[in-house]
């Protein structure tokens, strides 16, 4: 995430670490755990430590489970709460043109 992105206030905002392509995540899963804390830590400072949360999937992709265990190892060490989450883009199947374009604008 760069800075130059967030708001001035983050009051009333949270923090979730994101699916497996998600910065925390993604590092975990690559193996650099001295980077996925610094992370951690810095969204911690960011947007406090209530407003911040290490989320776990279970999306039937190979490593989800590896990747689990370690974002649990590292919200523990942090003291940073875990929620179950899914990778949901969407609310109802309808919506499913605005992810499009969202997605056809990210890359």
């Amino acid at each position: 995430m760069d800075l130059k992105y967030l708001p001035l206030d983050l009051d009333g905002l949270i923090l979730m670490t994101g699916c497996r392509t998600g910065r925390v995540p993604s590092l975990l899963t690559e193996g650099r755990f001295v980077e996925a804390e610094a992370q951690l830590r810095q969204y911690l400072e960011w947007f406090g430590s209530d407003n911040v949360f290490v989320e776990l999937q279970q999306n039937l992709v190979q490593g989800d489970t590896r990747r689990n265990r370690r974002l649990i190892d590292l919200a523990k060490k942090l003291g940073v709460p875990t929620v179950a989450t899914n990778n949901v883009h969407y609310h109802v199947a309808e919506r499913h043109r605005l992810q499009d374009a969202l997605g056809i604008h990210q890359k």
